[in-house]
């Protein structure tokens, strides 16, 4: 299947491009947005997590929602996709780590995935969530082009107008838009029907 991808070229390859870019990005700004909207909470939630030190914690809760929010603006306006893609690969990587690590802990707290939204506990479903996020900016960060430029840039959107010029064409990149969001959240919601159901038996027994 990964093969199939890499291989695809011309005009479907632009659009896979275009609809990835502004799947992650419309996922992340919220993200970022959310967790200024409540940076104390965030705070407060990223030392729950018990993974940085102490002293670490102010400073990595003011820079990762701005940091969220710069990678999200350049997917969305196609400055230095791959670079982007690769970092929120990363960035997303290392959530689910911590949110494993804490799981094997046994522990329970909030996920803060989108700060003021983020009152949904951890679980399986998180990590289950992640993983096709990751995969998506993985690809996007191999087949992307570098837009390093003004004129690449112009370029860039020219080719995405182009692609969406349509209402067809615009409908359809809505539609495989809402279904990544829509598909994300069932995965979470599954993963954590299934957390919940386990731990409602070990209470019965």
């Amino acid at each position: 299947m990964l093969d199939y991808f890499m291989t695809i070229q011309g005009p479907t390859l632009a659009t896979l491009i275009l609809i990835a870019r502004l799947a992650i990005g419309s996922f992340l700004l919220p993200s970022g947005l959310g967790k200024l909207a409540d940076l104390a909470g965030f705070t407060s939630g990223v030392r729950d997590y018990r993974i940085l030190p102490n002293h670490l914690v102010p400073v990595f809760s003011r820079l990762l929602p701005w940091l969220e929010i710069v990678l999200a603006l350049a997917l969305l306006l196609g400055v230095l996709v791959p670079i982007a893609a690769v970092a929120v690969s990363v960035l997303v990587a290392c959530f689910t780590i911590a949110v494993v690590i804490n799981l094997v802990r046994g522990r329970e707290i909030n996920c803060q995935c989108h700060g003021v939204a983020g009152s949904r506990t951890i679980s399986w479903g998180t990590v289950a969530r992640n993983l096709p996020l990751i995969g998506l900016s993985l690809w996007l960060g191999v087949a992307a082009p570098l837009a390093l430029t003004s004129i690449d840039w112009l370029q860039r959107w020219t080719i995405d107008l182009t692609l969406i010029g349509s209402p067809a064409a615009a409908i359809l990149a809505v539609c495989c838009i809402g279904f990544w969001w829509v598909a994300l959240l069932l995965i979470e919601w599954i993963g954590h029907l299934h957390t919940k159901t386990d731990q409602l038996l070990k209470d019965q027994t």
